[in-house]
């Protein structure tokens, strides 16, 4: 489903990416969608990424779950959907840091997501799931 304006994430049983769409309206893909995706392969920051030339919707309402974690977040897990709780620990304008059972974890806080700082205020216990980057 859609992440940002331009991109989303897709995963299978092994791994996960992320799909930018560039011009490309994305209003037609949604959680639980299986996609497939035409693209060329590219890195940013050092993660890879697909850059979508055509997305096609092939079936639609498939249950998303978040994977639980009990270890350490780490490459692994990048691109897949997952589930956190933990104590926040520190809380800046795009981040906050949560500690874990099995460490700390930092939370990107990005507008798509709906979440704001003042969601995330120092001891509070939270749960939350999103798409390990």
């Amino acid at each position: 489903g859609a992440v940002g304006a331009k991109t989303f994430y897709i995963t299978d049983e092994e791994s996960g990416m992320a799909v930018y769409a560039g011009r490309k309206n994305l209003t037609n893909v949604k959680v639980g969608d299986r996609v497939e995706v035409q693209a060329a392969l590219s890195t940013v920051g050092g993660a890879p990424r697909l850059n979508a030339h055509a997305i096609t919707v092939l079936s639609s309402n498939e249950k998303v779950e978040p994977e639980t974690l009990e270890d350490e977040v780490g490459e692994d897990f990048a691109g897949h959907l997952v589930a956190l709780q933990g104590e926040v620990t520190k809380a800046e304008a795009t981040k906050a840091y949560l500690e874990t059972d099995s460490g700390e974890v930092v939370v990107a806080i990005k507008k798509s997501t709906g979440l704001k700082k003042a969601d995330f205020a120092v001891g509070n216990q939270i749960e939350l799931s999103g798409v390990v980057e």
